[in-house]
């Protein structure tokens, strides 16, 4: 499956239905369960809004509205990464007797460290594979456009909760340490400092922030001389972010000019019946898959909808609540990408 060109005018089927079920039903009748054709009432075909009697969008399925180009970019990278076996995967819904396929975490992510409580973190593969990850960023942004095109006020809602989660100049700072020679007890006491610096002694403070950037990491110098004039053209502040090449350094909880903290690569793989969980309240997750492949339709049992995405295709879906997995089989080569923000970073 290939995509030959870019979208014609979009017309989007708006469709009410009534889903069969509760949440808390849902999940005791589909979760962890492989989904098939029984589980299936429509199979969308065109691009289709599907709403609730009540009016809440509970997913966008749009067909064919990424441009070829940025399909092409998408594939030749995913091709390139190194992916985990599903047998390994921390997921239930994907690590099961008979699991084919892979993953990749790219973003952030929350992680337990002694003594310090839960901190977020950038993924070891999104640092193994940097390159590829920046590369990814591209096909992102097609996505976000779609979403504000398409559903502007669920994604201002998600654009503003995403903008929460910039990440502090003191914290930017604390991350350059280098851990081995700071002790969790130090590493509080330099905060402290820090942060009472940055209050009483503002320019102290951005001497030792830039000192530290000019030195370890020039490249940012050119995003802060972006944000100075992004700030002088829109007449309000700018937090740039940080996006090196080594992908040692990314100030913020989201990937830079998203409202996404977090994207799942997934390859040919079946998911069992599953809800995210720890998504952000209110907020969609993005869906797009790449290759040449047939069948693996993402199902949504608790309204009867089947998607069959294929390459430049979008969906755009309540995965934090709902129900939903593959239907399977799958042949063929199929990798798709889901970019989300996580529920901890918005906060």
């Amino acid at each position: 499956m290939t995509q030959t060109g870019t979208a014609p005018t979009l017309t989007v089927k708006k469709v009410t239905i009534a889903p069969i079920c509760s949440l808390e039903e849902a999940r005791k009748r589909f979760s962890g369960r492989l989904l098939d054709d029984s589980h299936v009432k429509m199979r969308l075909t065109e691009s289709a809004q599907i709403v609730t009697p009540e009016g809440e969008t509970k997913f966008l399925f749009l067909k064919n509205v990424l441009p070829a180009e940025i399909v092409d970019l998408g594939w030749r990278t995913l091709r390139t990464l190194k992916f985990k076996g599903a047998q390994h995967s921390r997921r239930a819904a994907l690590n099961y007797e008979g699991s084919v396929g892979g993953e990749v975490l790219f973003g952030w992510i929350e992680f337990a460290k002694r003594a310090r409580g839960v901190v977020p973190i950038l993924t070891s593969q999104t640092r193994e594979m940097w390159p590829q990850f920046r590369m990814l960023w591209y096909v992102l942004y097609f996505v976000q456009h779609w979403y504000h095109k398409c559903l502007p006020e669920q994604a201002k809602l998600q654009m503003a909760r995403a903008e929460a989660a910039l990440g502090s100049l003191v914290g930017s700072v604390l991350d350059w340490l280098d851990p081995e020679t700071k002790t969790d007890t130090e590493r509080e006491e330099y905060r402290e400092l820090l942060s009472e610096m940055e209050q009483e002694s503002p320019d102290d403070f951005h001497k030792i922030v830039m000192s530290k950037i000019l030195i370890d990491h020039p490249q940012f110098t050119d995003q802060l001389y972006l944000a100075a004039q992004a700030e002088e053209a829109l007449g309000q502040q700018v937090h740039p972010q940080l996006g090196i090449a080594d992908g040692e350094l990314m100030a913020g909880y989201t990937i830079p000019g998203t409202m996404f903290s977090t994207v799942t690569v997934n390859r040919t793989a079946l998911f069992r019946s599953h809800e995210d969980g720890n998504n952000l309240p209110g907020g969609l997750a993005c869906l797009t898959a790449f290759g040449d492949f047939a069948g693996g339709d993402l199902c949504f049992p608790r309204f009867g909808v089947s998607c069959p995405i294929e390459p430049g295709d979008l969906l755009i879906g309540d995965n934090n609540l709902e129900q939903h997995g593959n239907i399977g089989p799958l042949s063929g080569e199929r990798i798709s990408i889901v970019a989300y923000m996580r529920d901890d970073f918005a906060k």
